[in-house]
Parts: C-alpha cells; sequence; structure tokens
C-alpha cells in the first residue's frame, strides 16, 4: 500500500512538472508491473547469462549457437 501511495506522489509531481495528466490505464499498468517485481527477475537472469557467456570461449558460444565463429556460412 505503501508503494501505491508513493507512487501515486510521484505521478503527481510528475504532472505537476510536465503539465500533463498521465492516463489511468497507464498508471494501474505502472502499478501492476511494479508488484509483480518483474523488472527484477529479468535482471537477475540477464545477470546469469552474461556471466555465463563470459567464462565460455568464442568457439564455445559459437558451437552452442551453431554457427562457425566466423559468422554463419552460406
Amino acid at each position: 500500500m505503501e508503494a501505491c501511495r508513493r507512487l501515486s506522489d510521484m505521478v503527481r509531481a510528475l504532472q505537476q512538472f510536465t503539465g500533463a495528466r498521465v492516463s489511468p490505464p497507464a498508471r494501474a499498468r505502472a502499478v501492476r508491473k511494479r508488484r509483480r517485481g518483474k523488472r527484477g527477475k529479468f535482471n537477475i537472469a540477464a545477470e546469469e547469462l552474461r556471466e555465463m557467456y563470459k567464462s565460455m570461449t568464442i568457439k564455445e558460444i559459437a558451437d552452442k549457437h551453431g554457427v562457425s565463429p566466423a559468422g554463419p556460412s552460406f
């Protein structure tokens, strides 16, 4: 609930700053996304992937994706 209140305060401040109204559906979508905490999950996954690829050689990555290291062969 606290996060929602903070969010609506932010939206209000933004509206005053830009002089524009944020549409309610857009706000609802933002709140839903924040509740799900989706971004965080994806960031963690991306971080793990990055680490995995860092430890692999170019050849290993190429083999994994079925391409030659010099680029796709036609």
